[in-house]
C-alpha cells in the first residue's frame, strides 16, 4: 500500500490551513525540501480555494503555468520522460527521485471538483484528459525540466500545446453544474473553503483515472445534494429510492446512474474531427 490517498489528505489539509490563514489576514510562506515539489501543489490548491478564477478553464491554465511550468517543476526527472525502462530499474539512484507528484495535484483538484461541482467550470472529464497526457509525450507543456530547457530544445515549436488543444475541445468539457460566482443569482461563494473534516472523509480513489483501464464500469460517487440539483435540472434519470425533496445529507450516495449530459458530450466527440482521445 503506497499510502496515496493519506497523502492527498495531508497534501489538501495543508492547502486548506494555508488559505484559512490568509483568509485571517496571516502572511503565509510555504517551502517545502526541494522547493518545487509539495510547495507548487499546497501553494496552487490554496490559490483554488481562495479564488475562483483559477477555477475557470483560462484561470487553471494560467495556475499550471505559473506555479509548476513556470516556477520550474522538473517534470522530466519526476515523470521520467524519455528513461529506458530497462535502465530505470536498474539505475536505484535515479529512481529515487521518479515521483508522480504534478498527478497528485491533479488527483487532489479531482477531490476538490468532485465534493463541489458548483464551483469549477470545467468537469472532470478535463482533469483526466491533463493527468493522461501528462506521461503521453504528445504535448510539449510537460517537456523538460524547466522553461530554459524548453526554450532551449524549441519545446513550443515543434510540440502542440495542451491547453489549446483542450480549448478547442472546450464545449465537450464545460461543467452542467457550475455556478459563475460574478453573477447575483450564483449559490456558489467566492471564497471556497469546505470543513476540513468532511473534505478529508470524503476523499476517495479517483477511478476514472487509476482504473480507467478495468473492463468492471466503476461506480461513481456522487454527494447526496449533487444529485437533487442533476433530478431537478433534467439532467440524470431518476434513481427508485433516492428522496430528491429531502434535505441534504451529510452522508455519501453510490449511483450508477448515467448523467444526460455525458450522454451528450460522447455524441459530440463522436463527430468532432478533433475528438478527445480520454
Amino acid at each position: 500500500d503506497s499510502g496515496w490517498l493519506h497523502h492527498c489528505r495531508y497534501v489538501l489539509k495543508a492547502s486548506w490551513h494555508c488559505a484559512s490563514l490568509i483568509i485571517k489576514g496571516n502572511p503565509v510562506l510555504v517551502h517545502c525540501s526541494h522547493g518545487w515539489d509539495r510547495t507548487s501543489q499546497v501553494s496552487a490548491l490554496a490559490q483554488v480555494l481562495l479564488d475562483p478564477y483559477y477555477r475557470t478553464f483560462t484561470g487553471f491554465r494560467v495556475l499550471v503555468e505559473k506555479e509548476w511550468l513556470w516556477f520550474g517543476h522538473p517534470f522530466q526527472i519526476r515523470c521520467a520522460h524519455g528513461v529506458d525502462l530497462n535502465q530505470k530499474a536498474q539505475d536505484s539512484q535515479k529512481s529515487s527521485d521518479y515521483s508522480p507528484v504534478f498527478i497528485q495535484f491533479i488527483d487532489c483538484m479531482w477531490q476538490l471538483l468532485n465534493q463541489h461541482p458548483h464551483h469549477f467550470e470545467f468537469s472532470a472529464r478535463y482533469l483526466l484528459l491533463i493527468a493522461s497526457h501528462v506521461y503521453s509525450c504528445r504535448f510539449g507543456n510537460f517537456l523538460a525540466s524547466s522553461e530554459k530547457d524548453r526554450e532551449e530544445y524549441q519545446v513550443r515549436g515543434v510540440c502542440p500545446d495542451l491547453f489549446d488543444y483542450l480549448n478547442r475541445n472546450r464545449r465537450a468539457l464545460l461543467n452542467p453544474l457550475y455556478d459563475d460566482p460574478t453573477l447575483p443569482t450564483a449559490m456558489t461563494n467566492k471564497i471556497m473553503l469546505p470543513h476540513l473534516s468532511t473534505l478529508l472523509r470524503n476523499v476517495e480513489l479517483w477511478a476514472d483515472y487509476f482504473v480507467r483501464w478495468s473492463n468492471v464500469p466503476t461506480q461513481s460517487f456522487v454527494a447526496p445534494h449533487v444529485l437533487r440539483r442533476l433530478h431537478a435540472d433534467g439532467a440524470c434519470l431518476p434513481i427508485p429510492g433516492l428522496d430528491t425533496e429531502g434535505p441534504e445529507d451529510s452522508g455519501s450516495q453510490r449511483t450508477d446512474t448515467k448523467c444526460s449530459s455525458d450522454l451528450e458530450t460522447e455524441g459530440e466527440s463522436a463527430g468532432n474531427a478533433d475528438a478527445l482521445d480520454v
